[in-house]
């Protein structure tokens, strides 16, 4: 799970990162309402993984934690 934590000031991008949810299949954002940390996180059943979507799983969560990053600098 990769996590990145909004502050206050920062509040105002919670739309964006949930508009972001529209455009990847396997992994979401998501927010802990505890203490507002964002992550990326992909949910896969242990059983129906193979060594192909673990890779894809993997590029997408390295790709979408890039983009939103970039995005939110």
């Amino acid at each position: 799970t990769a996590v990145l934590t909004l502050g206050k000031a920062e509040r105002t991008k919670y739309k964006y990162l949930l508009q972001q949810n529209d455009h990847f299949d396997i992994i979401k954002i998501g927010m802990s309402a505890d203490d507002n940390m964002v992550y990326v996180r992909a949910d896969v059943y242990k059983a129906g993984i193979t060594t192909a979507l673990l890779a894809r799983i993997i590029k997408q969560v390295a790709n979408v934690s890039n983009i939103i990053g970039g995005d939110l600098k």
